[in-house]
């Protein structure tokens, strides 16, 4: 099993995305290469993407390719740090929705 089931996104039909899924969709993207962290937010409404970059990042070209890998609204924001979860630590997932499943 690749990752924790914790770390997992879903699309708008239920597919899972593994975070190693979302790292290799990443690194491919024009631009890919300057990101240093992310952390990725999901809602019942879309995902968002909190990203850290070593250089110019191609937001609009991010946000598309999540948009056709989850079926759903995105968005891609550059900040200068993540924000960490209650206990510390920096978890590149956090599931933010409904816990009966994706929206349909």
């Amino acid at each position: 099993v690749e990752g924790r089931i914790h770390e997992a996104t879903f699309t708008r039909d239920g597919r899972i995305v593994t975070v190693g899924e979302l790292d290799d969709a990443l690194a491919e993207l024009p631009t890919g290469e300057h990101v240093v962290s992310y952390q990725l937010e999901q809602r019942d409404d879309g995902v968002r993407l909190r990203a850290t970059a070593s250089g110019p990042v191609d937001r609009a070209g991010f946000a598309a390719a999540l948009r056709a890998r989850y079926g759903a609204p995105a968005e891609v924001e550059l900040v200068a740090a993540l924000e960490p979860a209650p206990s510390g630590k920096y978890p590149r997932v956090r599931q933010l929705m409904d816990r009966r499943g994706p929206a349909a």
